[in-house]
């Protein structure tokens, strides 16, 4: 077998496991109220960010 074979084998193997893992957090409320929570919490900050670089240029 190739080299390039043995990786697209992996890779194909990695991304089905990764879609397995989002399937399963997507299934279980608690992982599923976690990742809400963090979103939430990075879209806060982008928001703060921006309000800061908004302020800062103002001055």
């Amino acid at each position: 077998m190739s080299d390039g074979f043995l990786l697209a084998k992996s890779e194909r193997s990695r991304s089905y496991v990764t879609e397995e893992r989002v399937k399963r957090q997507w299934q279980d409320p608690q992982k599923q109220s976690d990742i809400n929570f963090r979103q939430a919490l990075r879209q806060a900050l982008r928001q703060l960010l921006l309000l800061k670089d908004m302020y800062i240029m103002e001055k």
